[in-house]
């Protein structure tokens, strides 16, 4: 349940980011602004914005891995058999 939930939010996480990088190409390019585009000057700045959105990608990317690990192990727990007596 709890990796259920992890997953989640994290793919919510991965969403704004996505959300966020595809806002600022669009208004860098000049097709049109939304909400929480940042109109940074191209150079510097922009490499800035566009890296840090793209690090915190990968992040979110290495954290739904990490999850996806964990929830295999406890898939793959061995249960405790009964033994019989024979």
């Amino acid at each position: 349940m709890r990796t259920r939930t992890l997953r989640l939010a994290i793919l919510g996480y991965q969403a704004v980011l996505t959300y966020l990088f595809v806002v600022q190409t669009l208004a860098v390019t000049g097709i049109g602004r939304l909400p929480l585009s940042l109109v940074a000057t191209l150079g510097p700045q922009l490499f800035l914005v566009e890296t840090g959105i793209l690090a915190m990608q990968f992040l979110g990317i290495l954290a739904l891995s990490l999850v996806n690990i964990r929830q295999r192990q406890e898939q793959t727990k061995p249960t405790q058999s009964v033994t019989q007596n024979g």
